[in-house]
């Protein structure tokens, strides 16, 4: 059976932690978040670790084979429904990555992209664009 991702994608000052909790709590899913697993990798002191430290103290964007890289060790422990906040953010990395998903035995359930808007009197609030594939 295909692993299921679903794919969160917020602009700044959403509450996207507060979604992913929601989604994980209703759809007993996993989120992983892209970010995490690049600090987490940098922090373990591991080759590929510091590999990508020295491309961040670059200022240096990460190439999209170090990202899937990452992601993938983290599927390839879990199971269930996962949801993966903060990646892809254009075109480019979302061919990519469905074209990494379709050779890793895994679909892309939904896309979510949280918008924040801003109401009259300056009250916050987030609408979410979904997207089934």
């Amino acid at each position: 059976m295909k692993k299921v991702v679903n794919i969160i994608v917020a602009e700044p000052r959403t509450k996207c932690d507060q979604f992913c909790e929601m989604i994980d709590g209703t759809l007993n899913s996993k989120t992983l978040d892209i970010i995490t697993l690049v600090r987490e990798e940098v922090s373990s002191k591991s080759d590929f670790g510091l590999k990508i430290k020295k491309i961040v103290d670059r200022g240096a964007v990460i190439p999209q084979d170090y990202l899937l890289k990452l992601f993938g060790n983290s599927l390839s422990k879990m199971s269930g429904i996962i949801n993966l906040k903060g990646y892809p953010r254009d075109t480019n990395q979302f061919s990519s990555f469905q074209e990494y998903l379709n050779n890793n035995n895994a679909v892309i359930g939904n896309f979510w992209y949280l918008q924040h808007y801003q109401r009259q009197h300056y009250r916050p609030y987030q609408a979410a664009l979904h997207w089934n594939f």
